[in-house]
């Protein structure tokens, strides 16, 4: 049998990271590098403005100072510093009103004189100008919303005798005597209204002052 040499096996190599230099950490800079074409802070505003106000420096000379920004940018920022407060940015004006004054007063009056008006029937009062969701903020704003109408007390036993003592006692009353009268009944004897709730613009503590007794005034 022929010899076979075996050679030695050569010990593993341990593997690893390769070496590198040091990571040396960069400090932070002083400020943060402005992004292009947004707005100036109020910092720099108010040290453009000061160089040329106090140190009365021309543009060019403020321009060499903050190279990033334009020319123009510059002009602009000085020119506006009397309209801006502390050098702040204005507020815009944004999309104007479809509504002016005279349609508030006349959504107002509608809910004075028909409180039970829905929503639907307001657009109506100002020729459909805006919507019912413009409208609904415009109330919120004048702190009137809808409310839910109080129960009225139904007639009952008792409540029915004292109008038919009532009506006992007005029998005699003819069509002229009844035109000098004022009725406010506070019984729930409608037809038609069935069971879906009422709502209107008027507060619940406002209603017990509405929802009065039966009440009788004579003309003089």
């Amino acid at each position: 049998m022929p010899c076979v040499r075996s050679f030695p096996r050569p010990w593993p190599v341990q593997r690893g990271p390769l070496p590198t230099a040091p990571y040396l950490p960069q400090a932070p800079p002083n400020s943060a590098p402005r992004r292009r074409n947004c707005e100036l802070d109020v910092n720099l505003r108010t040290q453009i403005v000061t160089l040329r106000e106090t140190a009365q420096w021309s543009y060019e000379e403020i321009h060499k100072k903050f190279p990033d920004l334009t020319l123009s940018t510059i002009k602009i920022t000085c020119l506006r510093s009397h309209v801006r407060h502390k050098e702040e940015t204005l507020r815009r004006s944004g999309c104007p009103k479809e509504r002016d004054e005279n349609d508030r007063q006349k959504i107002l009056q509608k809910i004075r004189e028909e409180p039970r008006a829905t929503y639907d029937d307001l657009p109506s009062e100002i020729s459909n100008k805006c919507k019912k969701d413009s409208i609904a903020r415009l109330l919120c704003a004048e702190g009137l919303k809808k409310w839910r109408v109080m129960k009225r007390p139904y007639l009952i036993a008792e409540t029915a005798a004292q109008s038919l003592a009532w009506a006992d006692k007005y029998s005699g009353y003819t069509k002229e005597d009844f035109d000098r009268v004022f009725c406010f009944d506070e019984c729930t004897i409608g037809r038609g209204i069935g069971l879906r709730p009422e709502s209107f613009f008027i507060a619940p503590k406002d209603q017990r002052v509405l929802a009065a007794k039966k009440i009788i005034i004579f003309q003089s």
